[in-house]
């Protein structure tokens, strides 16, 4: 395993690539290191959501369901101001490195920015 420090932003983005890919046809191995690695995201995951909620419970209100923030207030800007803070946090992650030659004919329609961070030649 290896470890790589990502701001949060991207580790929230590498799980939605990683749910993307564990969605396509691939070889079993492969699906196996993409859950163990969505398994080191989850608690970064879970911890951002719980975060935005405790914001979104301060400074917003919640309408048809839907969380709304009114962006003529201060508690707007604060919200917006704590969440780049927060977005900008360095998290470090373990994963098995992924090598070109084992997804190089993977075909898929997922965007893999993050992704390809991980892997290796």
């Amino acid at each position: 395993m290896e470890k790589a420090k990502l701001p949060l932003s991207e580790v929230l983005k590498l799980n939605e690539e990683v749910d993307g890919l564990i969605r396509e046809k691939l070889p079993v191995y492969i699906k196996f290191w993409l859950h163990k690695l969505k398994k080191h995201l989850t608690p970064n995951v879970d911890a951002s959501t719980a975060s935005q909620k405790e914001l979104f419970d301060k400074y917003g209100y919640q309408e048809n369901g839907l969380f709304k923030i009114k962006t003529d207030t201060e508690g707007y800007k604060i919200y917006t101001s704590e969440t780049e803070k927060m977005m900008k946090q360095e998290v470090e992650i373990e994963y098995n490195p992924f090598k070109l030659s084992s997804i190089e004919n993977i075909e898929t329609s997922v965007p893999l920015d993050v992704f390809f961070k991980l892997v290796t030649e």
